[in-house]
């Protein structure tokens, strides 16, 4: 079985390539706008890349093969801010964000990708780029003074129009770059989590409707459910797994539960999360299944996320199907066992900025933007692959 890594997420999380990847730098701000027609500029590359190559190695030496890393994340870098609309609906307001896309496709979004594919290629590692999150359509706020405003970009999903532009335009232009890359490429992954777009907005503990109650909180109206129906949402991942294929590349989405896969679709790779967790809400129920079940299929699906022993409760939930042995090396060689083809670790310790070198843990290394993954998984990781 093949171990891999999601790569720290909360690293600059939806700036980590594109025209704004070096916030408040005057040199980006220089070349911001006016880049449609003229070739590009050499551009400078953003400080996520600044240890990149580092911990790839890092990576290696233990035995990961695989990096899953979010792209586009919640959007924010991809045209100008949504606006929001309040309209009046069971007799009181709520919130429709409305989003235009940008009429041409800032160059420094393949230029990013492109660099960051070579250093996985240098490195001899795979990469799973999950071009967007579901955060992408999540609820957003106030533009910042650049016109930036995260999520609130429902409409790339909703709207056939905007949806036709967004896959053809900026999702076209990674997957071009990573056709380049095809030995690099384990699987292009359309979004990570779409059920959340999906699921009712009964409590402020569930992914998208956390941030919508602080924004209800400041007496904003709450976001419209259904965000997006489960039609336009199987009608978003097909066309944007179509452009995959027609590239020549295997396809992926990073589904939340297995019972997903039953019913949204899938791409050429199965993928699902497993984290043994049910959510049980004001009547509403979903979760985990209680067993981890056969990976089986043709092909069998993989596992995109999953939590060490030493991540916070949260994550860290014991998996009934090792009983009191429950270390990550169980749930390693466990998954083995299944069936399963590739099993992605989710980082288990905080994240600093990618400034911050002060150590992760007592007596760790001072080092800049270091993994996120405790020396007692790392040791783990290593017995398992024998590295």
């Amino acid at each position: 079985m093949k171990v891999g890594f999601n790569y720290q997420a909360w690293n600059t999380y939806g700036l980590q390539i594109g025209p704004y990847t070096g916030a408040n730098d005057p040199t980006w701000d220089a070349e911001r706008d006016g880049l449609s027609g003229k070739r590009p500029p050499k551009f400078p590359l953003p400080p996520l890349f600044n240890n990149l190559s580092r911990n790839l190695s890092e990576l290696r030496s233990i035995g990961i093969s695989v990096v899953r890393w979010f792209l586009l994340g919640n959007g924010v870098v991809y045209g100008k801010a949504a606006r929001r609309t309040v309209i009046q609906e069971d007799g009181q307001p709520k919130t429709i964000w409305r989003f235009t896309p940008p009429l041409a496709i800032d160059p420094r979004f393949a230029f990013h990708f492109r660099e960051m594919l070579s250093v996985f290629r240098t490195a001899k590692m795979q990469l799973i780029p999950s071009l967007v999150d579901y955060q992408l359509a999540g609820d957003s706020e106030a533009p910042d003074p650049n016109g930036l405003a995260y999520g609130g970009r429902a409409d790339c999903i909703r709207m056939q129009s905007v949806r036709s532009q967004f896959i053809n335009g900026i999702l076209l232009d990674l997957v071009l770059v990573a056709r380049e890359f095809k030995d690099v490429i384990y699987a292009v992954e359309v979004m990570n989590e779409p059920i959340w777009t999906l699921l009712p907005p009964v409590s402020d503990k569930l992914p998208i409707w956390d941030r919508a109650k602080k924004n209800l909180d400041k007496g904003n109206p709450v976001l419209r459910w259904p965000i997006v129906s489960a039609g336009e949402l199987s009608d978003f991942l097909t066309e944007a797994i179509s452009v995959i294929k027609l590239n020549d590349l295997p396809s992926t989405v990073g589904h939340r539960f297995y019972n997903d896969l039953q019913f949204l679709p899938v791409g050429d790779l199965p993928q699902f999360h497993y984290y043994a967790k049910n959510l049980n809400i004001s009547g509403f129920s979903t979760g985990d299944p209680s067993t981890i079940p056969e990976f089986k299929g043709n092909p069998a699906p993989f596992l995109g996320e999953f939590a060490s022993d030493k991540a916070h409760a949260d994550q860290n939930q014991p998996w009934p199907d090792l009983g009191k042995s429950n270390t990550t090396l169980d749930r390693l060689k466990f998954l083995e066992s299944k069936g399963c083809p590739l099993c992605l670790i989710w980082p288990d310790l905080d994240g600093k900025g990618l400034q911050d070198c002060s150590p992760l843990y007592p007596g760790g290394p001072t080092k800049c933007d270091p993994l996120k993954l405790h020396p007692e998984t790392i040791a783990q990781i290593k017995t398992y692959t024998g590295h």
